[in-house]
């Protein structure tokens, strides 16, 4: 990184370089590389989410398999605490839905996986093959990684 201050005003300039690009492939390896350095283990009940410069990415493993789930739009941010929504978990969830539906459609022809951020942790809102949404709520905020992820056209 590069400073440069400006003597007539005081101000200082910081050259940002851009995050380094790598494919999906590499982004997944080290997700599940820093899931090994923290010896965090996945099970059925368990979300790691990881958020990139372009991407929030989810790993999961429902049934022994491991799972990985890729957002590619914006996250939205909601202005909730999860842990105090316990009444109120059913309206998150469904304004969820309402803002994925509103953003791909409710045809169920594009599968899409949309990512939420929470003052406290974050969401998941996703197609499912069978046509309905899964829904996760994660008390956990997502780990962020400095790179953002090229994916093949």
């Amino acid at each position: 990184m590069k400073l440069e201050s400006n003597l007539h005003t005081g101000e200082v300039a910081v050259a940002i370089k851009p995050a380094e690009k790598i494919v999906l492939q590499k982004a997944v390896q080290l997700c599940v590389q820093y899931l090994l350095d923290v010896q965090m283990v996945l099970d059925a009940e368990v979300v790691a989410p990881f958020c990139f410069h372009n991407c929030m990415i989810f790993l999961s493993r429902p049934a022994g398999q491991l799972q990985v789930d890729v957002a590619v739009s914006e996250a939205v941010v909601l202005d909730y605490d999860i842990k105090s929504l316990h009444l109120n978990t059913r309206y998150v969830m469904n304004e969820m839905i309402v803002r994925a539906v509103g953003m791909y459609g409710s045809d169920g022809q594009q599968a899409f996986a949309m990512s939420f951020l929470f003052r406290d942790g974050c969401g998941l809102v996703k197609l499912e093959q069978s046509g309905g949404y899964a829904v996760n709520l994660i008390e956990r905020v997502p780990v962020s990684l400095d790179y953002q992820v090229g994916f093949a056209v």
